[in-house]
Formats: C-alpha cells, sequence, structure tokens
C-alpha cells in the first residue's frame, strides 16, 4: 500500500505557509509510489543546473480530487482552477516532507466514465528561473536610490556615506550602494606634463554612477518572492563589486527652460495679488522639457515634479495702463512647499507705470530672480504675482501690433536646473532592457554557484560556490542498503574538446579592440581538453550581461583608472554594463585632474579595477576575468582568475578519465530521503561517490546515479 500522501494547497496560497490554509490530501493509486526524481545538477553541462522533479504521473479522478480542480474536467463548467498558475505541493510520508514544490497538471482523460489527471511535480528553483526571465531591470523602482550629483556628493561616495533623497524603501540601501569611481569615459581634451594635471570638460567625462552588486541581486530575489542566505555573497570578494549605471546621456546638471506666453489682455491687476495670467507655453525648440509638466496655464502655477529643482524666473512685461494717472506695480514670487509652508521673494516694488490711456507708450519692466536661489522639492509650487496701486493695470501681450513672434511681448521665462541623479531615468534608457535572469545568471556562471533551497524556510534559497559547497556534506554509509549483484559504470557522456569561459564582449569598446593583445592581456579562459572522442566540438559559458573592463594609465598620467571608451573615443555611449571591484581611494603624488570648475587641482580619486586589490600582485591579488591576465603593474600574471579560483576543480573532476557515472540500485527510506543532501558523499564499501540523481520510490528499490572522482 502506497503510504506517501501528497498535500495540495489553493492557488494563491500565501507563503510561508501557515497550517491549516485549506489544503488538501490528493487520492493517489493505491500501489504506485510517486516518482520523484532528486537531481543536484546535468553533471556535464557547464552552464546550467537542473532541479528536482517528479515524472508525470497518473492521480484518480475521485470525488475528493475533483473536488480540488473545481471539476476542470467538465468543458461545460466554469471552474476557477487555472492550470497556468503554481500550486503548492508537499510530499509527506509519515511526518517527513520528502518534497516541496509546485504541481503542474498537463492532461486530463476522460474515459469511459473515469477520470484521470496527469500531473508533475517540480521545484522552487525552476520556479526562480521562471518568474525573473520576464523581468528586466525596468521594473525595479529605484526612486530611493536618488541623490543630488555634484562634487560633495561624488567625493561623499568613496567613503560609503552618500546622503539620498528618499526613504529607504527596500531596506537594502546603504550609503555605499552608489559610488562614483574615477573613469575615463571620453576623449579627455590634454595631460599637461608641465603641470601634471588632467584636464576633463565636464563631471561626468570621469564621474558616472556605479551600484553595488549585492544590492541589485537582494532588490531582484525579493521581488521574485524569496530570501537568500550566502557567507560568499555577504563576504569582501562579492560585496566590494560594483556594475555601471551609465544612460549613453549626459548626465551634468540639466540646464533647461521654457516660456510662458502669450499674456491675457483682458485680466485686470488692480490692489488684490493676482497671479500673472498667460493663455498658452512655448518651448524653444532646443529644449528638452515639457511644459506641461510644469506649468498649468489654467491656474498660471509652476509645480516642481522632482526634488532638487533650481528655478529661475525671469522676463518682459509690457504695462497697460488706461486709468488716467500713474500706477504703481509690485511683481512678487509665491513659493509654497509640499507641506504648505509660503515663502515670498520680491522681484520689483514701486515701479512707476505711467498712463498710456491716450497713445501705445507701454511703460517695459524686466525682472530675474538669479540671485534668490530658488530651489523646489516635490509638489512645491511657484505662482507669479501682480499688485498694481494707485490705478488697475492690464498687460501688452505683443508690444507691437501684427508680430507673432512670443518673444516679443509680456513673457516669463522659467530656466530650469536639477543636480538630481534619478536612477530610474538611467533605467528608463537603454540600460533598462537588461533581464533580470540573465543579470542573476550571470554571477552563478562567473563564480559557478549553486542555489539550493532552505530546508527550514522554502521560500529562502542558499546561495554558495559550488567549491565550497560540494565539499561541505556529510559522509554517508549505503553499503548495508545497495543491491551490488548489479553496477552498471558508464564514462561521461555529453563532453566538449573545448570550452570558453569569457564575460560578455563589448564590441564597441576602443580598448579592446586596440590594446587585446593574445599574449599579454584577455579576458576569456580556453579549455582544451585532451580527450580525442568527444560529443561536442565546443561548449561556452557566456556572461550575458556583464562586461570585463581595461584600466591603464590616462593619458600617461599618474591617474590609473578604468577606460570605458567607444570605438570613435566618444562619451555617452551604450556600453555593456560593466562589473568592477572597489579598491578605494588613492592619493596622486605629482599629478592631479579637474575641470576648471567645481574639481580643482584634485589629488585623490576612487579607484575601480578587474582585481580586489591595488597595487595588483601576481601571487595575491583575485581577477574578476576568467583569463589569467597580466595586469599593468602586477609583476606577472595574475593566477587566482574566476576559471581557476571557481570553475577548476569542478572541470577537472569532470573530464578525469577514472571519472564514471555509477548506476545501481538501493533501498531508501523516507529517513534516508530526509538526511541526504547533495553535496553529501556517499560511501559504498570504501569507496566514495558524489551524488548525481536519485529516482526514489516509496517502499520499493530507487535507482541511484553517483559519479567516481578521483582521489575524493
Amino acid at each position: 500500500m502506497n503510504k506517501q500522501q501528497l498535500i495540495a494547497y489553493p492557488q494563491d496560497t500565501t507563503e510561508p505557509i501557515t497550517y491549516p490554509t485549506g489544503e488538501l490530501v490528493l487520492d493517489l493509486f493505491k500501489d504506485e509510489p510517486i516518482p520523484l526524481v532528486l537531481n543536484i545538477d546535468d553533471f556535464t553541462n557547464v552552464a546550467e543546473a537542473d532541479a528536482s522533479y517528479s515524472k508525470s504521473f497518473e492521480i484518480p479522478g475521485t470525488k475528493n480530487n475533483n473536488l480540488f480542480f473545481n471539476n476542470i474536467y467538465n468543458i461545460t463548467s466554469d471552474s476557477n482552477f487555472n492550470p497556468h498558475k503554481k500550486t503548492k505541493i508537499i510530499v509527506k510520508e509519515g511526518t517527513i516532507n520528502t518534497f516541496e514544490g509546485y504541481m503542474q497538471l498537463n492532461d486530463i482523460l476522460h474515459k469511459d466514465g473515469a477520470i484521470t489527471y496527469d500531473i508533475t511535480l517540480y521545484s522552487e528553483a525552476v520556479n526562480l528561473k521562471d518568474i525573473l526571465s520576464d523581468r528586466v531591470f525596468r521594473d525595479l523602482d529605484f526612486t530611493e536610490l536618488s541623490h543630488d550629483y555634484n562634487e560633495t556628493n561624488i567625493k561623499n561616495t568613496w567613503s560609503g556615506n552618500l546622503p539620498y533623497i528618499n526613504y529607504n524603501a527596500s531596506g537594502f540601501r546603504q550609503g555605499s550602494t552608489v559610488k562614483y569611481p574615477l573613469v575615463r569615459w571620453n576623449n579627455i581634451s590634454h595631460y599637461s606634463s608641465q603641470f601634471n594635471s588632467v584636464r576633463i570638460t565636464n563631471t561626468s567625462d570621469f564621474f558616472r554612477p556605479f551600484v553595488k552588486a549585492k544590492y541589485l541581486v537582494q532588490r531582484i530575489i525579493k521581488e521574485a518572492g524569496y530570501t537568500f542566505t550566502s557567507n560568499f555573497l555577504s563576504s569582501t570578494k562579492f560585496s566590494k563589486l560594483f556594475v555601471d549605471f551609465n544612460n549613453a546621456t549626459d548626465i551634468n546638471t540639466l540646464t533647461d527652460g521654457f516660456q510662458c506666453v502669450p499674456v491675457n489682455t483682458s485680466t485686470i491687476y488692480g490692489a488684490t495679488s493676482t497671479n500673472l495670467d498667460f493663455t498658452a507655453t512655448y518651448v524653444n525648440p532646443i529644449s528638452t522639457s515639457t511644459a506641461s509638466n510644469y506649468y498649468d496655464t489654467s491656474t498660471d502655477v509652476f509645480t516642481s515634479p522632482q526634488n532638487s529643482l533650481k528655478v529661475n524666473v525671469n522676463g518682459n512685461l509690457y504695462f497697460n495702463n488706461p486709468s488716467g494717472s500713474t500706477s504703481t506695480a509690485k511683481l512678487v514670487l509665491r513659493k509654497v512647499t509640499a507641506g504648505g509652508n509660503v515663502q515670498i521673494y520680491t522681484l520689483f516694488s514701486g515701479v512707476a507705470i505711467a498712463d498710456n490711456s491716450t497713445t501705445y507708450a507701454p511703460t517695459w519692466k524686466s525682472f530675474n530672480s538669479s540671485g534668490l536661489n530658488i530651489v523646489l522639492d516635490t509638489n512645491d509650487t511657484l505662482q507669479l504675482r501682480m499688485q498694481i496701486t494707485g490705478g488697475d493695470c492690464l498687460l501688452y501681450d505683443n508690444v507691437a501690433l501684427g508680430t507673432t513672434s512670443p518673444q516679443s511681448g509680456s513673457r516669463v521665462g522659467f530656466a530650469i536646473e536639477s543636480d538630481l541623479m534619478n536612477v530610474n531615468n538611467i533605467v528608463a534608457n537603454y540600460r533598462g532592457d537588461v533581464n533580470q535572469w540573465d543579470f542573476i545568471k550571470g554571477f552563478i556562471d562567473m563564480f559557478k554557484l549553486v542555489i539550493t533551497t532552505d530546508e527550514n524556510n522554502t521560500n529562502n534559497l542558499i546561495i554558495e560556490p559550488y567549491k565550497d559547497w560540494v565539499d561541505s556534506g556529510n559522509l554517508i554509509n549505503l553499503t548495508n542498503k545497495v543491491d551490488d549483484n548489479e553496477i552498471k559504470y558508464s564514462p561521461i557522456d555529453g563532453l566538449a574538446k573545448k570550452l570558453i569561459f569569457k564575460l560578455k564582449e563589448d564590441d564597441k569598446d576602443y580598448i579592446t579592440i586596440n590594446h587585446n593583445k593574445p599574449n599579454e592581456w584577455k579576458y576569456s579562459h580556453n579549455e582544451i581538453n585532451d580527450i580525442e572522442i568527444f560529443d561536442e566540438v565546443e561548449n561556452e559559458v557566456e556572461v550575458k550581461e556583464l562586461s570585463a573592463t581595461y584600466v591603464t594609465s590616462i593619458l600617461g598620467s599618474e591617474i590609473f583608472a578604468p577606460q570605458i571608451l567607444d570605438e570613435d573615443i566618444n562619451d555617452n555611449w551604450e556600453n555593456k554594463m560593466r562589473i568592477m571591484y572597489d579598491n578605494g581611494v588613492q592619493t596622486l603624488i605629482t599629478d592631479s585632474y579637474d575641470n576648471g570648475a567645481d574639481f580643482d587641482d584634485e589629488t585623490e580619486y576612487l579607484l575601480f579595477t578587474m582585481v580586489d586589490s591595488y597595487p595588483v600582485n601576481a601571487s595575491t591579488s583575485n581577477s574578476y576575468n576568467f583569463g589569467v591576465v597580466n595586469y599593468q603593474g602586477a609583476g606577472g600574471a595574475v593566477l587566482n582568475s574566476l576559471y581557476n579560483v571557481y570553475w577548476l576543480k569542478y572541470i577537472d573532476e569532470l573530464y578525469h578519465k577514472d571519472t564514471r557515472i555509477v548506476k545501481i540500485e538501493a533501498y531508501l527510506t523516507t529517513d534516508d530521503i530526509s538526511k541526504i543532501k547533495f553535496n553529501d558523499i556517499i560511501l559504498i564499501k570504501n569507496k566514495r561517490f558524489r551524488i548525481h540523481k536519485i529516482e526514489y520510490r516509496a517502499g520499493a528499490m530507487s535507482k541511484l546515479e553517483l559519479i567516481t572522482i578521483k582521489d575524493l
């Protein structure tokens, strides 16, 4: 009799599950155990890892099961069971859960009055990939990373003390989440050997935002519905990695604006303070502003759509005074904060407005708020208010009749400047197209990460490099449980003659095109195996969303920094996302850099490189390239590459001539299954094996696929 229980939960059940929550024990065919396939990895596939699953099997259409599936077999009924949504399941034997995951309804057979459901079970690891594969960076909200882009804050990031504008909504943001290393982004104007100075035109020639890789991983996994525990991702080797958020547009302070024209010539201004009344806005052709995002001509109120918006209000007014006597004009700017606080700025006062009731001779007055340093935050408003004493006045639309140019009459200009670095604006550009799964998969491939589920919380992922995970298991002796009358040994298949490991190549990278010398500097690792019989000529592991960066002296100066230039050595190009390590603040001895403004004769900068130490040491530094690279100043090739540190053990075991797949049967109990972990070592008659796959059958002999490893 089958002692297994298949416990199913209503769709849309919130996890972690609390009992009871509407779960139902589904009926099984009595003599057919659930065929669970517990699977660590497709050992020959160096790019992907498979999750545990079940072979498809059938369960009967009993009254109990039909109730759970809400009579979905009846095509005339409107069943609320959705076969395209997740259905949480647990396989239980006694008090032990032997499998937790989800159920997929494959087919329904209705024959001769009998109903049968064909289903498959699969684990959460597959689900994580499915969730992220349809998501891109643009789906993430980075409002919490907004900050002012200026010299002070750029330098604040070097020590990890960046002040942000908005609330830490995710809980993952730190003062060190965004940093501004010195990077050569374009064709810097010159290096003066006489004055030992590198001159840059704009601040963004050197400083563009980088975001901590761990923060991005935390955000992506959390919004997929998971948490994670990882010694490696919390280590210095990973937590000091950053990726660039260049947006391929100028990120210097935005200076833009628009004008309000024409004025409503019928509006009367008198002793009561009244908003200047304009009927339309005029945007210069070269402007990037959308005037309606700021100014409402129906209320004549300017509203800031963002924080840290610097506004200068200027213009010309032509007065029409038909009162018969001289009047006096006062113009103020009224600022109201989102919280209701009011501040009044006087633009002019006591200006005499001559009577022109009998002649076309308007009084003209210009104004400018540039010296008032007006800064608005989100939803703060401005109103231009006119007050006339001594006799009511109007304003002229056009000074000369028949003139259609909007600049020719009464007008108001709003000059807009913003230091706000809004990361959401960056991901709205091409960086927002980065696929979330490809980004996470990049780190899986770089560090050969293994992702498993926490046995105490299925929503928590355990993430560690294969080299650390594989030897941390227990020794399990199955000698007395195996049937050693029949053992089948098979050579490893699916092997490739050539293995290629590389970060994404940035085809337009100027440095790569011109300075990638095969014998001195290479990003990839090419492993040519000595096997003569193979299944594939070539197998490639390519990190899809992350590229390497060449680091060298800038124009022969003392400044040693990354160079991210396109093939034309122009800035603002759509470079592939770069991954680099934070090497800390560097102090120049003789050289300096400046932009003729805020940065002046600077002798300190933040250095990012492709290694975890600077100066680079060939023996002790760790590289974030797959290949063995002779970095500038290293004194030799850095051997601790991604391949040598994280992949070599796995590949050596895979391609060793003594590696075999061993197929054997063993009688495993639920207690065995509950205790066995895939990084355990199986002991059979003093011979040690790694686990490849287990096809578990409750109450019967289970099929084991083990791997022989030399010197295990």
